[in-house]
């Protein structure tokens, strides 16, 4: 009994070696993944209007490609702020750029039939519209494509530079910086 006992283990063991050797293998690839991604993000600077003034000061013509006035935070209603916090990401002054509960969530949503659930925190949004924006204006549409593509890779390269954002920013920095953009 006792051989047969020991036969049968290193057999089931033996079976079970390569899921176990595959999972490491992916466990070592993933890690090698995240640690090959960038890790600062360098926005440009964003695109505003510009205007051609009479020699008094005054207004002639504004033109564009992109209607943008750059405000600080202060500049911006407080109830603004609130709605845009409470709408995209409502724990977003206690995560650190990204929110495990709301990944926790969406996963389970999105995959027990619900409704498409996002999860996507705040600075994760900023982070993806900076590479957007830089994409369009160095690239053009393409670029732009290929940038928000609706891939894992994409949401684990956003999740690991919203989290070197949060070290480097304030959190009214990045909101003021998400507002802008």
């Amino acid at each position: 009994f006792v051989a047969t006992s020991v036969v049968a283990g290193v057999l089931v063991a033996g079976l079970f070696m390569p899921a176990v050797g595959a999972t490491g293998s992916v466990a070592r690839s993933s890690v090698d993944f995240f640690d090959s991604l960038p890790v600062e993000l360098e926005p440009r600077p964003l695109a505003q209007q510009s205007r051609i003034l009479w020699a008094d000061g005054s207004s002639m013509a504004t033109f564009y490609d992109q209607n943008r006035i750059v405000v600080p935070l202060s500049s911006v209603a407080p109830v603004m702020r609130q709605a845009v916090i409470a709408i995209e990401d409502e724990r977003f002054y206690e995560h650190g750029g990204v929110d495990v509960q709301g990944i926790s969530r969406a996963f389970v949503n999105n995959f027990s039939g619900g409704d498409t659930q996002g999860a996507s925190t705040l600075t994760q949004q900023w982070v993806k519209n900076v590479l957007a924006d830089k994409a369009l204006q160095e690239g053009g549409r393409e670029a732009y494509l290929e940038v928000v593509d609706d891939d894992y890779g994409r949401k684990v390269r956003e999740a690991k530079l919203a989290i070197a954002a949060e070290k480097r920013l304030t959190k009214d920095q990045i909101l003021e910086n998400y507002l802008n953009i």
